[in-house]
């Protein structure tokens, strides 16, 4: 049986620090069916001359002027020729040569449409796996980081990312490709690793108006049960800004050895 063909995308701007470990990360793949695509929207910095060191292991290679990030990876989507696109932009990178050898080995690719695994959240002093939600169902965000998904190109193409979503357009996609009736499957790889933050990063209270703004405009009569989510998530992003990660630990500690009780910890 055929391999199914991969397209991977980058899209950059000015990151000249940063890209160098995107490219390594892709060009060193172990799959045998990769087609790597990089949109860069006119870099002043450098990136292009680091871009030129990896071309031989570049499919294609744009660079002009762009409308921001999701106008770019739309670009970059309308040239993928593969079967499968992910979007691996600049500063973000596969933890592992053999990630994507791993994911279609784990998962019969032909009956899903999205395919996704976990990731490595990177913060300033620490770093921690998150694992991916097993059931899609986008209420309370993506539940995977886009990073680390793999979408159908024909849908990626056809349904595309909302520009006018300036920094949820992948959530805004996600839900209307669940909305479309097309399915997600998990598999039990850890895909890529990024720094937290960026352009898309928010206040807790923001992420959680933009999440219920962004479901709502799919599935309005889940209003109530978004509310209830929502709030306590609210709760929940409130305390881990006033509680050190350090006091959190120790109190989670305490409540499995049963010291304190649950609601304490929350």
């Amino acid at each position: 049986m055929s391999l199914p063909k991969v397209t991977v995308i980058t899209v950059v701007l000015n990151a000249a620090d940063l890209i160098e470990r995107t490219l390594q990360s892709v060009v060193a793949q172990d799959y045998l069916s990769v087609e790597y695509i990089v949109v860069d929207g006119l870099s002043t910095d450098g990136t292009l001359e680091v871009v030129e060191k990896y071309r031989s292991g570049i499919a294609k290679l744009v660079s002009g002027k762009d409308g921001g990030i999701y106008q770019a990876m739309n670009k970059g989507a309308a040239m993928a020729t593969g079967d499968w696109v992910l979007f691996m932009n600049a500063g973000d990178f596969f933890v592992a040569s053999d990630v994507i050898s791993k994911t279609f080995a784990a998962v019969d690719p032909a009956q899903w449409d999205v395919i996704y695994g976990d990731s490595i959240y990177v913060f300033e002093d620490y770093r921690w796996v998150e694992r991916a939600v097993d059931r899609v169902t986008l209420q309370d965000g993506l539940g995977f980081s886009h990073q680390s998904v793999f979408v159908r190109t024909p849908l990626q193409q056809a349904y595309g990312f909302d520009v006018s979503e300036k920094v949820a357009a992948d959530y805004d996609l996600a839900l209307r490709l669940l909305k479309a009736g097309k399915s997600f499957k998990r598999v039990d790889v850890v895909i890529s690793e990024f720094l937290t933050g960026g352009f898309s990063a928010l206040a807790p209270d923001e992420t959680i108006r933009l999440r219920h703004r962004v479901y709502t405009k799919y599935f309005p009569r889940s209003k109530f049960v978004m509310y209830a989510r929502l709030s306590r998530l609210a709760i929940k992003q409130g305390l881990k800004t006033v509680i050190p990660a350090a006091a959190r630990q120790r109190l989670k500690r305490l409540r499995d050895r049963g010291k304190v009780p649950p609601t304490e910890s929350r």
